[in-house]
């Protein structure tokens, strides 16, 4: 085989890789959170510098349904490096052994013993914002 022949099969891997490289898959799977297990569900915003603050929390009534609503979005998930930042408004799920859950449209965070991590998780933007305006009253706040 001519080297011109056998450049073909690399130029194809060469090519697949960077096309894969700014993918993502989509999939939904339910949220399995205990609900007797968290403290608190918040809809936040969340300041460039990291400052949290609540705009409006769940009642613990409403967790079940959250949670059924949340876990009906289809997600999606990074095969390249992530948006690992939160701004803008978020979704705070906070435990009651204090970790928690940062989630809006582009990432979703988990904090494990005061380390946060990023899932490599996102939403699409669109049902996201109609999970956020059918449990709160607060405008959805783009970074």
């Amino acid at each position: 085989m001519s080297t011109k022949h056998a450049r073909i099969p690399l130029l194809i891997l060469a090519a697949l890789l960077i096309i894969l490289a700014g993918c993502s898959s989509p999939y939904r799977g339910r949220y399995t959170y205990d609900v007797s297990l968290i403290s608190e569900v918040s809809f936040v915003s969340v300041d460039s510098d990291g400052t949290i603050v609540t705009v409006e929390s769940l009642e613990s009534d409403q967790y079940a349904s959250f949670f059924l609503s949340l876990s009906q979005l289809q997600r999606h998930k990074y095969w390249n490096d992530p948006i690992d930042v939160v701004e803008g408004s978020a979704i705070l799920i906070t435990f009651q052994d204090g970790n928690y859950h940062l989630i809006n449209h582009h990432c979703t965070i988990r904090a494990i013993d005061g380390k946060a991590e990023d899932t490599l998780e996102f939403y699409g933007y669109e049902d996201f914002i109609e999970l956020w305006e059918q449990y709160c009253s607060h405008d959805y706040i783009l970074p």
